[in-house]
This record gives C-alpha cells, structure tokens and sequence, in this order.
C-alpha cells in the first residue's frame, strides 16, 4: 500500500496525515479470522496445548530474577522458599543448554 501510495505521487512522502487511510487499508487486507486462528493454534491458547513452549524459552527473563546473597530470611520457610526456587532455577537453565529451533510441534 505504502509502496502504490508513493509511486502514484512522485515526491510524496508518508506523514501523519497519510499514514491513517494507508494504515487502515492494509489492516483490513491482513487480519482475517483465519489469521486470528493460526495465532491462537500457534500460542497454544485454542486448542489449549501447554506443551507449546518449554522451559527453554523462558530462560532469557531468567536473566532478572535474582535473590538477593544478603538477604535477611526471617524464618526457615522463607530459606527453604529461596533455596527452591534456586534450585528450580538451575534446572531451567540445565534445560536451555541444547535448544530446539522454532515453535515445538507446530505446523
């Protein structure tokens, strides 16, 4: 659209007062249902499949949690609470040695 847009009018540019109709034209053409229905198949949300993604591809937001060394724990509970989640940690990383390219079992 944009391309059509600026080859009919030499020396045109895109700008704000353009940008609305040549948007609007182009999303109409691109989202149909059957693309909404491909997205949802491909996220897992419908048919519901939650082996869509694995732990792997939520290693990179492994990067910001973090517990603090000296941190004060004010009971056994809230050490066996961080010693977990640390473990469970390390064993998503374990997971994300090797991998897989692209989305898991999808067409």
């Amino acid at each position: 659209m944009c391309d059509a847009h600026l080859l009919s009018i030499p020396g045109a540019v895109i700008n704000d007062r353009n940008l609305g109709p040549l948007f609007g034209e182009t999303y109409r053409k691109a989202v149909t249902i059957g693309n909404a229905e491909k997205g949802f198949k491909a996220c897992g949300i419908e048919t519901f499949n939650s082996l869509v993604f694995d732990d792997s591809n939520y290693a990179p937001s492994l990067t910001a949690e973090r517990i603090n060394a000296d941190e004060d724990f004010s009971s056994d509970d809230d050490l066996q609470l961080a010693n977990l989640m640390n473990k469970e940690r390390r064993s998503r990383l374990s997971n994300y040695e090797n991998p897989q390219p692209g989305p898991n079992g999808l067409e």
